[in-house]
């Protein structure tokens, strides 16, 4: 009897662990899931899977992606800019500042994710 449970809890853990992987979530910096946290933060303007909007411009192939440093593209999420701050303009909204909705961790996995969306 007492090893069903167990088992019972095993295989609930296994399912998990099975959805947890299929679902392609990936963890960045800090262990931050990273694919959930673009998908519900960027997504709205960048597109899914950063494909891009009207309102945003895509991540995927992104010129600014490619030749900024980390510490560009983090300062860009953190504090945004104008839209005459853009150095490829090809949409003229602002980016909006996210320094009070992310934390710097969660802002770091962003910027490993959206590097990784452009290679």
């Amino acid at each position: 009897m007492i090893l069903q449970p167990l088992k019972l809890k095993g295989f609930f853990v296994f399912l998990l662990l099975l959805v947890f992987v299929s679902t392609g979530v990936e963890s960045g910096a800090g262990g931050v899931v990273t694919g959930d946290l673009y998908e519900s933060k960027c997504a709205n303007c960048h597109g899914v899977g950063g494909k891009g909007t009207a309102m945003g411009p895509p991540h995927i192939d992104s010129k600014f992606l490619r030749n900024a440093s980390d510490e560009e593209v983090f300062k860009v999420v953190k504090y945004g800019r104008r839209a005459s701050e853009k150095q490829y303009k090809k949409i003229a909204l602002p980016m909006p500042p996210w320094r009070d909705r992310l934390t710097d961790e969660e802002i770091s996995a962003l910027v490993e994710y959206m590097k990784a969306l452009n290679k």
